[in-house]
């Protein structure tokens, strides 16, 4: 299993996707919604379930 990213390392990431699909300046425009961004997706991916709280299949299936 793949160590998990940092914050620094999503955000370079992320800025770095922005910089190629919309250019340098939007990308710094949005640069604080994607330093947001980047400590959400951080927090989620830091999250684990253990196996019993583990869903097995949505609820109202049989």
């Amino acid at each position: 299993m793949e160590p998990k990213p940092s914050k620094e390392e999503i955000f370079v990431r992320l800025l770095g996707e922005a910089n190629k699909r919309w250019g340098k300046e939007v990308a710094q425009e949005l640069k604080s919604d994607i330093e947001r961004a980047s400590e959400a997706i951080w927090q989620v991916e830091k999250f684990k379930l253990e196996p019993e709280n583990e869903p097995s299949r949505p609820p109202g299936r049989v």
